[in-house]
Formats: structure tokens, C-alpha cells, sequence
């Protein structure tokens, strides 16, 4: 391995505990994937698109626990060798494989096979919520979604928190609205659907 990537990983250690396993929040959130990963599985058996044994769910687990967005994430990352870094720098890619191997022991074993993963590579699904399940470019699972989830690794590592971590804790105060019909506001919202084509830029 990389002597920076080894670098790169005991400073992220530096917040392990004494014993030097992964810091209670960082455990949570990776005890959160099997959830995830089931939640998919579950689908697939429903559209009768799941290819082989069906796999029991992790323990304690309730439908509806997990988030199908993350359905893939244990797979890719028990896997990092299918994790395409061709996007970053090399200084970013040492980032994320020192995450990697700093976390790559404690995940749970992934229940998500080759085969089944590779369904999303030539097709898709659409979620209950209407999200496109594909490895497309911005589908569910474009790979570049992990960009967020690495990010939000890091930050729990080196608690990189906006304003420290501190928020307010008391109620915001009640405004009192007045106009041409009491009580009552408009409100204009304006946003993008990450797309990046002409549409994109139209609202930009």
C-alpha cells in the first residue's frame, strides 16, 4: 500500500478510541448499511429480479429501516477494487482509500452478489418513491454519489462539523406575517435536479 495512503489513515485513527476501534458515530452509520443493502434486496425479490439464494435480513432488522439510496454502498465499499476514483486527484483518491482501509475491517460481510449488483449496469428500476435504481450517471447509483458519503466520513473523522458542531437550541422566534392578506406569504423556491444539461444552466 501506498506509503501517503498509510499517512493519510493513522491521521484519521487519531480519533479511534483508546482501544482503537471506530468512534461510536462512525460505527452507527456503518451498522446502518446491512439496513440499507436488505432494503434492496427486498425489492429486487419483489419485482422477481433477484437472481439466486435470497439471503436473510441482518439481525433486528425492519422493513423500512434502511435507505434503498444506500442500497449498493456495503457491496462497493466491502469491494473497493469496483469503485471507480478516476474522477479525483491523486491526493483525493489517497483520501479515500486510507477511508477505506481504516474501515475496511469492520464492516458487516455484504449480502449483495456480483451477479445481482451487476443487474444496474444494463438496467433499472423505479423505487416506490420514483427514483431510477441504475448505475447511470445520476441515477440512484451513479458511483458518484459516494462522493457525499466519503465526504461525510471525513468529516466524522476529522470533526469537521459547520460552526463546530454547535447548534442553536432554543425556538426560533414567531414572526408575525402582515400584508394584503393577513396570515399569509408567498414563498418562490428555485433549484436544480443536478442534471447538468441545458436545463440546468437555463435555471442557473
Amino acid at each position: 500500500m501506498d506509503q501517503e495512503v498509510l499517512q493519510h489513515a493513522a491521521a484519521l485513527t487519531q480519533r479511534m478510541n483508546p482501544d482503537g476501534s471506530l468512534p461510536p458515530d462512525i460505527q452507527e452509520l456503518l451498522a446502518y448499511l446491512p439496513d440499507c443493502e436488505y432494503e434492496l434486496i427486498s425489492f429486487m425479490v419483489a419485482k422477481n429480479v433477484w437472481q439466486g439464494f435470497i439471503p436473510s435480513p441482518p439481525p433486528n432488522y425492519i422493513p423500512g429501516d434502511g435507505s434503498v439510496e444506500l442500497g449498493l454502498f456495503l457491496y462497493w465499499l466491502s469491494k473497493p477494487w469496483l469503485i471507480d476514483l478516476s474522477m479525483f486527484t491523486q491526493y483525493q483518491r489517497w483520501e479515500i482509500e486510507a477511508i477505506l482501509y481504516t474501515i475496511g475491517t469492520t464492516l458487516a460481510p455484504t449480502q449483495m452478489t456480483d451477479t445481482n449488483a451487476a443487474y444496474f449496469n444494463s438496467k433499472s428500476l423505479i423505487y416506490t418513491d420514483g427514483s431510477v435504481l441504475s448505475s447511470e450517471k445520476y441515477a440512484t447509483y451513479d458511483q458518484g454519489w459516494l462522493i457525499a458519503f466519503f465526504n461525510l466520513l471525513e468529516s466524522m473523522f476529522r470533526d469537521l462539523w459547520y460552526n463546530n458542531g454547535i447548534f442553536p437550541t432554543t425556538e426560533p422566534p414567531v414572526i408575525q406575517l402582515s400584508g394584503k392578506i393577513p396570515g399569509t406569504v408567498k414563498i418562490a423556491l428555485l433549484g436544480d435536479c443536478g442534471t447538468g444539461d441545458e436545463t440546468l444552466a437555463s435555471i442557473m
